[in-house]
């Protein structure tokens, strides 16, 4: 499968779902909320890093509907948000829930296909996303990325990342996360739906695995900042501070 069919299918996937996700995702991912708060709290370290009162310049890649863009734009006051999505839908809810539309600028791309200006962005965030580029597309991706950071920014990323042995790690997680979405009261169809995507569509890496390719783009100060059975947050910085 190539990756522009791998990404168009992508985009379909959550184009289509994108009015019932707020509502699935509670349900699909138990650990949901606490997601977003360990990712945000990570933010803070090192404490000297980054001024929440600043007019940081903060680029979120996979914003979906915009749950973490909302919280952003609220830790974040003085913000400029830009806000990535492969599924215009997505953009256009994500967009819609920030009060203050001038602070945010919607983009729908692929993340690889991106043009930032380099050393022009504070914070580049995501949550449940970038599992959705090929492993082979991560080093170079990480690379790009740390090439757009200002010197002292942070990259910070929530998602899933399996256990190893990589086979037995992720049947393993895989059988976890269903019984624990279903016991969160996810339809058992949905959940189905979701794990023929996740089988399909998603490439998920160690934790281990993401720190040696964040190390080999050359970011500092890498590290795994939590981690709760499927869940990890993890990121780094582009020294010096």
């Amino acid at each position: 499968m190539t990756t522009v069919t791998l990404h168009h299918q992508v985009e379909h996937f959550f184009s289509q779902g994108s009015a019932g996700y707020d509502a699935e995702i509670l349900q699909i991912v138990p650990l949901y909320p606490q997601l977003f708060e360990e990712l945000l709290e990570s933010c803070t370290f090192p404490t000297s890093s980054l001024d929440k009162e600043a007019p940081l310049n903060i680029l979120e890649l996979g914003c979906g509907t915009g749950n973490l863009s909302l919280l952003l734009s609220q830790v974040y006051p003085n913000a400029q948000l830009t806000v990535v999505d492969a599924s215009a839908e997505m953009v256009a809810l994500a967009e819609a829930k920030i009060s203050q539309p001038q602070r945010v600028t919607p983009v729908v791309s692929d993340f690889r296909m991106l043009s930032i200006a380099p050393n022009s962005v504070d914070l580049v965030i995501s949550s449940l996303a970038l599992h959705h580029l090929p492993d082979e597309d991560k080093p170079g991706f990480y690379q790009q990325m740390l090439g757009w950071l200002k010197p002292g920014g942070l990259f910070r990323c929530a998602d899933q990342a399996i256990l190893n042995p990589r086979t037995e790690g992720l049947d393993y997680q895989l059988q976890r996360w269903e019984t624990k979405a279903l016991a969160n009261g996810a339809d058992p169809a949905v959940l189905a739906h979701w794990k023929t995507h996740l089988l399909t569509q998603d490439h998920y890496a160690t934790v281990p695995e993401h720190l040696s390719w964040l190390s080999d783009a050359g970011f500092t100060d890498i590290d795994c900042y939590w981690r709760v059975a499927f869940w990890a947050v993890f990121g780094g910085a582009k020294g010096p501070y």
